[in-house]
């Protein structure tokens, strides 16, 4: 009797121990974004967003991030996404396109992993009870923002360039830009990846006064509009929110006068948003993206979560669609569906500085 005793005393600190021993072991989270190409470094800066966030909290033992370059590219992201699922991931931050997204979004309800996007803006993810939480607002919302700021502006015509290299984000954009904006509208869909595209919008704008260009490729949008003002100076011209970066102001450069920017982040900063700036200039001498910005909320949101016992992707899902979260943004909540809700900001440029416009 003593024996079995002693047995099932040793079972049950075996047992303890594995508990506390898998207890120990660091959650993986995935980070599915552009570490090559043209795209790289919105994703690089992502990255060194993610990676600051668990340094200020001293998280190395607790969380092991595990990046994925799918270089922004709907080819190369399944063989990514496979790659992560095969490691154990169950937690995958998305920083790339929608139409990179749509090629696995399917899979992660089925696959049981919880999709963390913060950037793919496509009403294709909109509404549906899957498996993501989406921390930027749908595309409809984006579009009606923008065609209202235009609105208010009084603008009775606009050439519209789309780009068609990521169809499932600018289509959708042009389709609910158009139903929202209430003046004349112009378009031409060009792809912004392939050769001559600068030419094909050169030869069909006709010195139209106002361009809007949904596109994400920052370079390419550069370019577009250094040949828009060489062509006409007087142009005013605004873009989607994923360009706003460093990048845009050395492609377009002194051309990038008086272009407004929607964007998705404020451009006064205060308090933690300010630090989290402050820290890319002085130490790392170079302007957060974008998805750095998008990157750090989401790790608040997720470690906050997680922390919070909900390790299980079907746990965390629940826990955040029933929470509000302060972030750097301020407070964020989501629906039942893991859709949240922002407002846009609308800065020109002006002066080699960004000022926010009062709309």
């Amino acid at each position: 009797m003593k024996k079995i005793f002693i047995f099932i005393f040793i079972i049950l600190l075996i047992s303890v121990f594995l508990i506390i021993s898998c207890s120990k072991n660091p959650v993986k989270v995935g980070v599915i974004t552009a570490l090559s190409g043209r795209a790289m470094p919105s994703g690089k800066s992502l990255i060194e967003a993610i990676n600051l966030y668990i340094r200020e909290n001293n998280l190395e033992s607790n969380i092991t991030v595990i990046p994925a370059d799918d270089s922004w590219d709907q080819e190369k992201i399944e063989k990514e996404y496979n790659r992560l699922k095969k490691e154990g991931v169950r937690f995958i931050i998305f920083g790339t396109t929608s139409s990179s997204l749509n090629r696995v979004y399917k899979k992660l309800k089925t696959d049981n992993i919880l999709g963390l996007v913060i950037s793919a803006t496509s009403p294709k993810f909109k509404g549906i009870d899957d498996r993501i939480i989406r921390t930027i607002p749908d595309t409809e919302k984006e579009q009606k923002e923008i065609a209202n700021f235009l609105n208010k502006k009084n603008i009775k015509d606009i050439f519209v360039i789309v780009d068609s290299s990521n169809p499932v984000y600018t289509e959708a954009a042009y389709e609910y830009f158009k139903t929202y904006f209430k003046g004349h509208i112009e378009h031409l869909k060009v792809n912004f990846k392939t050769d001559g595209y600068i030419d094909l919008i050169t030869n069909a704008y006709k010195n139209q006064n106002n361009v809007y260009i949904i596109a994400g490729l920052i370079g390419e949008v550069g370019m577009v509009i250094q040949e828009l003002k060489l062509t006409n100076s007087n142009v005013n011209i605004i873009t989607t929110p994923w360009v706003r970066s460093k990048g845009l102001e050395i492609a377009a450069g002194d051309y990038l006068k008086n272009v407004i920017v929607p964007s998705h982040y404020p451009y006064e900063y205060t308090g933690k948003l300010k630090d989290f700036y402050d820290y890319f200039i002085n130490d790392l001498k170079e302007e957060p993206s974008l998805h750095a910005f998008l990157g750090y909320e989401i790790m608040q949101i997720f470690w906050e979560s997680y922390k919070s016992g909900n390790n299980t992707p079907e746990k965390m899902e629940k826990f955040i669609t029933e929470h509000e979260f302060k972030t750097i943004f301020g407070n964020v909540k989501f629906d039942k569906y893991g859709e949240s809700s922002k407002n846009m900001y609308f800065g020109i440029y002006d002066g080699n500085k960004w000022v926010e416009i009062i709309n």
